[in-house]
């Protein structure tokens, strides 16, 4: 004798929402899954542009200093060139004797 509202009909029923339900748990867990991944990249992707960026930043400052130090050495040489006696004229302070 069946008792009222329980029967192999509503066995099923049961069965039928329980898998329902681990399908949707699983389905939840794969999003979140999907999700963390997508975060991840996205994390990874973030420093890779930071360290492009700050790769690109150190080579252009070593760049300008280096470009500073040549223009120092250059500025220096032609102030070395141009305080350098030309052959055949006396020193600075230095007496010079004419003899006619």
């Amino acid at each position: 004798m069946a008792i009222n509202g329980i029967g192999p009909t509503t066995q099923n029923f049961q069965v039928n929402n329980a898998a329902a339900e681990r399908r949707l748990a699983e389905q939840r867990q794969l999003q979140q899954e999907e999700q963390r991944i997508r975060e991840q990249q996205a994390a990874r992707s973030e420093q890779i542009s930071t360290r492009r960026e700050e790769t690109r930043a150190l080579e252009q400052s070593q760049s300008v200093a280096l470009q500073d130090f040549l223009t120092r050495q250059d500025l220096l040489a032609q102030n070395a060139q141009a305080n350098r006696p030309t052959p055949g004229t006396p020193a600075p302070g230095s007496i010079i004797s004419v003899t006619a």
